[in-house]
C-alpha cells in the first residue's frame, strides 16, 4: 500500500460511516413520520371510499326513479315511502360533505373541489326527483269571490289611504329609511336579510350549553375543560368578543356581525358563513369562509383555506402566543407555521390571475402578537362579560 493510500483510507472510512450514519438517520426519521401518521390520511383510500359511497347512493336514487315511473307510469311509489328515502339521501350527501371537509386538509385541492361539485351535483338530483315524486299542489283562485257592498269598500279605501298618508314630520323619518336603503342592500348581498335561519342540529348544540347564539356587545368565554372536545356553534352575534380555547372537532359560526373570535385548536374544520366586519383568530385543520364581507382572518392551518361568494377577505398568520396556547397547539399538531394562511382557494374564481375577492393583511396593519387574557384560558362560566 503506498503512503498516499495509507493517508487517505481513514478518511474514505470516516466518509463511508457518515453517509451509512446519515442514511439510517433518515430511515429513523420515514418510521417516525410512519408511525405519527394518521392512517386515515390516505388519499387513495378516502377517494375510493368518497366514491363507493356515492355511486351507492346514486344507484339507490336511480332504484326509486325507476320503481316511480314503471311501465311509464307516475306514481308507484307511495308518498310516505318517498318521503323517507329521500330523507335518507339527503342524510347519505350530509354524510359525503362531513367527511370531505373532515379530509380536506390532507386532500389536494383538485380532489376537494371534484369531490365538492360531485355533491352539490346530487344534492340537485334529489331536489329533482323530490320534485317529480312529491309535486307540490298547484295554487289556485277560488272560484267564489266575496261580496263587499258600496259603502264597506268606500271605508276601506279610506282608512288604506290613512294609514299611507304621512303624519307630521314623517317625511324626514321617511327620508331617513330610503337613506339607509343602500347599506341594507349591501348586507343582504353576503346573505340572506335578517338573522339567518339556524338548523336544528345547531339549535341543539346551543341548547345543550355547546353554542352562544343573539348576544349582543358581550365577553363570551369558554375553557378546554368547557369545550370538551365536542363541536361548537356562534350564531347571529353582534359587537362581540369571544374565546373558544381549547380542543373542538367542529367549529361552526354563521351570522356574526364586528365580533372578535379567538378560537382553537379545531382538529376538523371551522365553517363561516354570512360574517361581516368580523376578526378571527382560529388554529384549525381546515377552514371554509361562505358569505363573508370585510372580514380579517388570522389563521394556523393544515390545508389551504377555502372561500366563496365573499368580498374583501384579508388573511394573517396566527398570532396568538403563549406557553399554554402553544401546548394546545403542539398536543393536536397544529404548531408548525407552514404559511398556508396565504394560498387561498376561491371557489367563485375560476381565471388564472389573482382573485380580487382576498388579499394577505399588510404587515403595518395587523394586530399585535399577543397573549391571551387570563379568563379566557380559565373561564369558569360562559359569559365573563
Amino acid at each position: 500500500m503506498s503512503e498516499t493510500q495509507a493517508v487517505s483510507a481513514p478518511v474514505l472510512e470516516k466518509l463511508a460511516a457518515q453517509e451509512l450514519q446519515r442514511k439510517a438517520d433518515r430511515e429513523k426519521k420515514r418510521e417516525e413520520a410512519k408511525e405519527l401518521q394518521d392512517p386515515r390520511e390516505n388519499v387513495q383510500a378516502f377517494l375510493q371510499s368518497f366514491n363507493q359511497r356515492q355511486a351507492d347512493a346514486e344507484a339507490s336514487l336511480t332504484a326509486l326513479l325507476d320503481r316511480a315511473t314503471a311501465d311509464g307510469v307516475p306514481g308507484q311509489v307511495p308518498p310516505g315511502e318517498a318521503t323517507q328515502q329521500l330523507s335518507e339521501l339527503d342524510a347519505a350527501v350530509l354524510a359525503q360533505e362531513r367527511s370531505l371537509a373532515e379530509a380536506a386538509y390532507y386532500l389536494p385541492s383538485f380532489d376537494q373541489k371534484r369531490c365538492s361539485v360531485t355533491a352539490q351535483e346530487f344534492k340537485q338530483k334529489i331536489e329533482d326527483a323530490r320534485a317529480t315524486l312529491l309535486p307540490k299542489r298547484k295554487f289556485g283562485f277560488s272560484k267564489k269571490t266575496a261580496r263587499v257592498k258600496g259603502a264597506d269598500l268606500a271605508s276601506a279605501a279610506t282608512a288604506a289611504a290613512d294609514a299611507q298618508a304621512p303624519s307630521n314630520g314623517s317625511s324626514d323619518a321617511g327620508g331617513g329609511a330610503h337613506a339607509h336603503r343602500p347599506q341594507e342592500q349591501q348586507a343582504g348581498s353576503t346573505g340572506q336579510q335578517g338573522p339567518p335561519t339556524a338548523s336544528p342540529e345547531l339549535l341543539a348544540l346551543v341548547q345543550s350549553g355547546r353554542g352562544f347564539m343573539g348576544k349582543r356587545d358581550q365577553v363570551l368565554c369558554c375553557s378546554a375543560a368547557q369545550l370538551a372536545s365536542q363541536d361548537f356553534v356562534l350564531l347571529n352575534l353582534e359587537g362581540c368578543t369571544v374565546y373558544l380555547i381549547g380542543h373542538m372537532p367542529a367549529l361552526r359560526m354563521t351570522g356574526l356581525r364586528n365580533c372578535r373570535v379567538f378560537a382553537g385548536p379545531v382538529t376538523g374544520a371551522s365553517f363561516m358563513d354570512d360574517v361581516q366586519g368580523c376578526t378571527f383568530v382560529l388554529a384549525s385543520y381546515q377552514v371554509r369562509i361562505h358569505r363573508a364581507a370585510s372580514c380579517d382572518f388570522y389563521l394556523r392551518v393544515r390545508s389551504r383555506p377555502i372561500i366563496e361568494h365573499t368580498q374583501g377577505a384579508r388573511f394573517a398568520p396566527f398570532n396568538l402566543c403563549g406557553a399554554d396556547v402553544e401546548a394546545l397547539l403542539k398536543a393536536h399538531r397544529l404548531d408548525e407555521d407552514n404559511e398556508l394562511y396565504q394560498t387561498v382557494d376561491d371557489f367563485g374564481w375560476i381565471k388564472a390571475v389573482h382573485s380580487p375577492n382576498w388579499s394577505v393583511l399588510p404587515e403595518q396593519e395587523r394586530l399585535p402578537s399577543s397573549p391571551l387574557p387570563q379568563e379566557a384560558l380559565a373561564a369558569e362560566g360562559h359569559n365573563a362579560s
